[in-house]
């Protein structure tokens, strides 16, 4: 299948456009850079934007009836104030950012269904700032050297009870300074906080467990502030039929 639009290296400006009725993917992007602002992709049986690498910057544009919103596997995403409806993705994914050499800038904004699903192993820093969009981390590994920092507001998801955030470098949760806003790590199913993000209604409920552990390995560093955390702790069967419980928290080395 091909999209709609390829850039292989080109410089791309795409502004009060519209990218409709597509078997794939509006645009794919291997390489180059692309600027997109005010426009709108529907109805795109698969994805509106695929990024595997150069530069783009999405701001202020809509995703409507299509699998995922935007997928970036390779180069450096840039997104602000995107709107995202009717996708058919389970659960919702609106934005999808996956791989070891990504680069992923929220200027916030976002908003509509779904969450922004993670799955990085940071080559160089990250800060997530609040959105209108919670995030569900599917695996998030903070290397030595690099610092990840989830700011004030930050609603985070996580929806499978295997999933662990393994920290070797530093991890920044909240702000510590008196009536800082509230960041809230807690469970995919848990819809108190950011709505129902699986969109299944009532049909699942949060539950201890439902997530595993935040892991402090030897040598990182760790800060968490007006941060409520809740429903990790998943208790896993190993390959010979027994049970691991894991805490919600656990420190290897590291100073927390």
């Amino acid at each position: 299948f091909f999209p709609t639009i390829e850039n292989n290296g080109g410089n791309l400006t795409i502004l009060r456009s519209k990218l409709a009725v597509g078997v794939y993917s509006g645009i794919t992007q291997h390489s180059g850079t692309t600027t997109i602002a005010d426009s709108a992709f529907a109805d795109i049986a698969y994805r509106g934007i695929t990024l595997n690498g150069g530069y783009m910057e999405v701001a202020r544009t809509t995703f409507n009836k299509m699998y995922n919103g935007i997928v970036a596997n390779g180069g450096t995403l840039a997104i602000e104030g995107n709107s995202f409806t009717d996708l058919t993705s389970i659960p919702p994914s609106a934005i999808s950012v996956n791989g070891r050499a990504t680069t992923f800038v929220n200027h916030g904004g976002n908003s509509g269904e779904g969450a922004i699903t993670l799955g990085l192993s940071l080559h160089k820093d990250l800060t997530l700032p609040k959105d209108g969009l919670p995030y569900a981390p599917r695996y998030v590994e903070v290397r030595s050297g690099t610092t990840l920092t989830i700011l004030p507001g930050v609603i985070m998801k996580v929806p499978m009870e295997n999933i662990a955030f393994y920290v070797t470098g530093t991890l920044v949760i909240g702000d510590a300074a008196i009536g800082a806003e509230q960041v809230v790590i807690t469970s995919m199913n848990d819809d108190s906080v950011g709505g129902d993000t699986n969109d299944n209604g009532s049909a699942t409920s949060p539950h201890p467990g439902d997530w595993r552990t935040i892991i402090f390995n030897f040598g990182s560093t760790g800060t968490i502030a007006n941060t409520i955390i809740r429903y990790g702790g998943a208790s896993l069967r190993n390959d010979t039929g027994q049970y691991i419980r894991f805490p919600i928290i656990e420190n290897n080395g590291g100073a927390l």
